[in-house]
């Protein structure tokens, strides 16, 4: 639309000045390496939001919890999660799941379970109040 086109005919105006600095191949080479650069400096920001975040969470457990309490914390999580799905989806932490699955004896697939019956419990029981209204 800016340099095919042109703005004379129809076309967005270029208020990159792509076409004025330099050739049109050179500008395009020049704005992917940008793009390339800031899309990685984003994903590594995120990568280590999300390290820090796992982390803090890590912290807040303690060495002594029996699977059973790990089966209710998911439990009570996927209530929690539940609540909030106004669609009928849910997301399911895995990535949460596998790190406490690694630190306590208790399975990805039965923390998920726990999730997962607890949401369920949670959207039906909103799903009722909704239709008595």
């Amino acid at each position: 639309m800016v340099i095919l086109i042109g703005k004379e005919n129809g076309g967005w105006p270029d208020i990159y000045m792509v076409k004025s600095i330099g050739p049109v191949w050179l500008s395009m080479v020049i704005m992917l390496i940008i793009g390339f650069i800031i899309a990685n400096l984003l994903r590594f920001l995120h990568n280590r939001l999300v390290d820090k975040g796992l982390k803090r969470i890590e912290e807040g457990w303690t060495e002594d919890l029996e699977p059973t309490e790990l089966l209710i914390e998911a439990f009570g999580l996927g209530r929690y999660t539940g609540t909030k799905s106004d669609d009928g989806e849910i997301t399911i932490p895995v990535d949460i799941f596998e790190i406490i699955s690694g630190k306590y004896n208790v399975s990805v697939e039965d923390l998920s379970k726990a999730f997962i019956k607890g949401a369920l419990d949670s959207i039906r029981e909103m799903s009722a109040l909704r239709n008595n209204k």
